[in-house]
Formats: C-alpha cells, structure tokens, sequence
C-alpha cells in the first residue's frame, strides 16, 4: 500500500491500489478493471455514453426484482460492483472529501461513513479525525472483503450495527439513502439516533442504479415518487432540529445539515 495520506493519492495511484486490493481478496481483476474503465466513462459523459452490457443486465435484474416485490440484494456481491465503487469514489466521493477539508476541522470528530463501498471514503475521514472513525458495508461480499483490507491497513472500524456505535458527530452519506425503500424511515430510526451535530449527504434519489429504489420509495406506507422524496427527506432533517448550511459549493451540493445552535469547527 501507497504510505502517503489516500487524500493525496493521484488517480493512477488509486487504481494500482485498487488493482492490488482486487488481487488480494481473489477477485477476477482484468474484468473488473474492464468494467472499471467503462463505468468511468458513462459517468464522465452520461449524455453520450450509454451504459456498458453487463451493467445493463444486472441493473435489469436489480429492478425487475423490484417490481416483483423480493428486492434482488445479490446484486451488491457482484465483482462488477467492485468497478462501480471505484468510479463513484474517483468521480464524486473524492471531490465531496476535498471540498469537506477546505471547509470543516473534523479532527475531534466521532465519524461515521454509511454505506463505506470500498472504504477509500472512510480511509480519508480517518485521516482527517483522531477520533473514532466508523464505515458501513455490505456484508458477505466483494466489496466487503476489499473494505477490511483497507480497514486493517488504514486503522478505522468496520461496523454494520449502528445501535453498537451509540452517537456520532459527524455522518458521511454519499449516494446512500437510496438504497433504502423507506429511506426517510431509516433516516428516523436508525440514523438521527446517532445525535450527529453535521451530515454531509448526497443523495441521488431520481437516478436510475443498481440498488437505488427510485421507481417506488415508501413513506408512511404511502408510494412516494423519486421526485417528492427528496422533500420529505428535507422535512423531516429540519423537523428533527437540522438546519442546512449554506456552502458555496456549487448549487450547494452535496447538502450539508447541522444541529441548530451548534458551533462547528470550521476552517479560518
């Protein structure tokens, strides 16, 4: 492994990294980097790309399993997932963490990163806090059998019971709620019982994607349509004493939300 801070890692340098992790836990690496660089560049120009084959069919399975009302969670132990990770962390979760440390000091901060993929996201959070540093994952999996080597080399926890980590101060959820039919009801349940003072969230709700559920959230048992649930997700972070703050970021994305009358350490 690279001994330089992964934040600073080029581009080549993480995929060697990733190459090396695939080799490690036995996955098929030249497909998986095949499929890699195809991802990569559908997410780079979805308006000309189009999305390769093999991602097709298992985004067809994901949602036909969906309309059949038994949700296909499988679909997460493929080693295709394996490329999807990395060309989500190199395109969108490495610019949220760059923009993330020029504006907050995260070093006092207990830290969760939900739904942690391949753990690189979580490997930086740990770098930036001296606190403790939780990742998320999808167990019995590919992804989750690259995330405990990068967890046992970059010294963060890996933990899918977030009753055991009882309160956090600051939760990372990069394309993650998504992921939940009833996300609001995760949200409620699961989540604000962390008592999180700052949340960085990027959610992709109207997309089409392996895992999303965006052609039929639930809420209050109610069908909700991608476009509305976002609302509701925003109602009820304020009901619950979040405010949003105002970032600069451009079109304030991804969203970040703060307890009301709380005072973070930001970046002078």
């Amino acid at each position: 492994m690279n001994d330089a801070p992964v934040l600073t890692w080029n581009r080549k340098e993480v995929i060697s990294d990733f190459a090396e992790r695939c080799n490690r836990i036995g996955a098929d690496t030249d497909s998986v980097m095949r499929h890699f660089d195809a991802f990569e560049r559908y997410y780079r120009s979805p308006k000309t790309e189009r999305l390769h084959d093999d991602a097709m069919i298992l985004q067809k399975r994901w949602y036909d399993s969906v309309t059949g009302g038994h949700p296909d969670l499988s679909v997460y132990c493929e080693q295709i997932y394996l490329a999807d990770l990395l060309a989500c962390y190199l395109i969108y979760s490495r610019k949220y963490l760059l923009q993330l440390r020029k504006k907050f000091n995260l070093m006092q901060y207990r830290t969760v990163d939900l739904g942690c993929g391949l753990g690189y996201t979580t490997a930086v959070l740990n770098e930036m806090s001296v606190n403790d540093v939780f990742g998320t994952y999808f167990s019995e999996s590919w992804q989750s059998r690259f995330a405990e080597t990068v967890a046992e080399d970059c010294g963060f926890t890996l933990n899918n019971d977030l009753s055991s980590i009882n309160s956090v101060d600051f939760v990372f959820a990069s394309e993650y709620f998504e992921h939940f039919e009833q996300p609001v009801a995760h949200l409620c349940e699961e989540i604000f019982p962390l008592n999180f003072k700052l949340m960085l969230v990027a959610n992709a709700f109207n997309a089409d994607s392996c895992g999303h559920f965006n052609r039929g959230y639930v809420v209050n048992l109610q069908p909700v349509t991608s476009r509305a649930i976002g609302r509701k997700f925003n109602e009820h972070m304020r009901m619950h004493g979040y405010e949003r703050i105002e970032t600069g970021w451009w079109n304030d994305r991804p969203a970040v939300w703060k307890q009301e009358q709380t005072d973070l350490y930001a970046r002078r």
